[in-house]
């Protein structure tokens, strides 16, 4: 009977959180959600799109369905833009003033066409909007088909908020040389908010109540 009423108060608790977004950009049209003022650079592509075949200008056949591509209109890697910052978003809506925490969990590769075969360009994704915290990854430089670029990414990320403000979840590419060209790819993008910890206090509290009311009953 106390495994039942625990699994039902840590079932309660964790729905008690926004429910998750899965996102695995299979929708059919549009950005499946995410908005971008690089309407060119930031497209969804078929798991069998020529970036994802390519080798040296690719992604190494790293994504098994249709995924997002920020940073390159069309082809390979190879393809513009080669400079300047190409973000994909996805709205959270507005959020009250507070601290929160989200898990968020996602598969991507960062990879670059460079030459020498590092590139000084950086993947940056964090939540935008808030006052602090909020970074999720940052790549320093990218390495042309380097492993570590190429992986499933799952965290739960902190941040605060002094007012009401509208939330992204905001996916980066900055390129700074005009001597290469990078791209990312993400897919099977998880977002779902951590319940407080005074969901936690409480629900223990409902457990203890309901154990007590049943030894008083036996």
């Amino acid at each position: 009977m106390k495994k039942i009423i625990f699994g039902s108060v840590m079932a309660m608790l964790l729905a008690h959180g926004a429910n998750a977004v899965v996102i695995d950009f299979e929708c059919g049209s549009g950005l499946c959600g995410f908005t971008t003022v690089s309407t060119e650079a930031v497209n969804i592509r078929p798991f069998d799109d020529v970036i994802n075949r390519n080798t040296a200008t690719g992604f190494d056949k790293f994504f098994e369905t249709s995924f997002l591509v920020i940073g390159d209109k069309q082809d390979s890697i190879a393809n513009d833009p080669n400079n300047g910052t190409t973000t994909a978003s996805y709205s959270l809506g507005k959020l009250a003033a507070g601290t929160y925490s989200y898990f968020v969990e996602f598969d991507y590769v960062v990879d670059t066409n460079s030459a020498n075969g590092i590139s000084p360009d950086d993947f940056l994704v964090s939540f935008t909007g808030v006052d602090t915290g909020g970074l999720v990854l940052k790549t320093d430089s990218i390495a042309q088909n380097a492993t570590p670029r190429k992986k499933e990414f799952f965290n739960s990320v902190g941040f605060t908020l002094t007012q009401e403000r509208d939330v992204n979840l905001s996916f980066s590419l900055i390129e700074e040389s005009k001597n290469n060209s990078s791209a990312a790819g993400i897919d099977n993008l998880t977002i779902q908010q951590v319940p407080e910890p005074g969901s936690f206090a409480l629900g223990a509290m409902a457990l203890l109540s309901l154990a007590a009311v049943r030894r008083r009953h036996t």
